[in-house]
């Protein structure tokens, strides 16, 4: 997931039919990867981030009984409460045995 320019607001994170509490827009890999793992249907993940100038990108690869699996989709809100756009980037990654196992967007584009 991409946020771009935003400078305020929450997104909510979407899995198996759970949803996370609000996260702001700022929110570190470990507050992301936090409010992911309290979901019932998540038993692990690793989230990393990068960011440049205002634009913040937030990366989840599965682990735990979802590792070299296929997942369900993984579903982004943001609620913005201020100038901004957000881009949201999936990469879909597969292992040797085509099983899918991390993910990251970098065809669906919302602003």
């Amino acid at each position: 997931m991409t946020f771009t320019s935003l400078t305020a607001g929450t997104f909510q994170l979407a899995f198996d039919g759970q949803v996370t509490a609000a996260i702001a827009y700022n929110a570190s890999a470990a507050t992301v990867d936090a409010a992911l793992e309290l979901l019932d249907s998540i038993d692990g993940v690793t989230v990393s981030t990068s960011t440049s100038g205002n634009n913040r990108t937030y990366t989840v690869t599965f682990a735990g009984t979802h590792a070299n699996t296929n997942v369900a989709l993984l579903q982004a809100a943001v609620k913005t409460t201020g100038n901004g756009s957000h881009v949201r980037n999936m990469n879909f990654f597969y292992d040797d045995a085509s099983r899918l196992n991390a993910t990251s967007d970098p065809s669906a584009i919302y602003q």
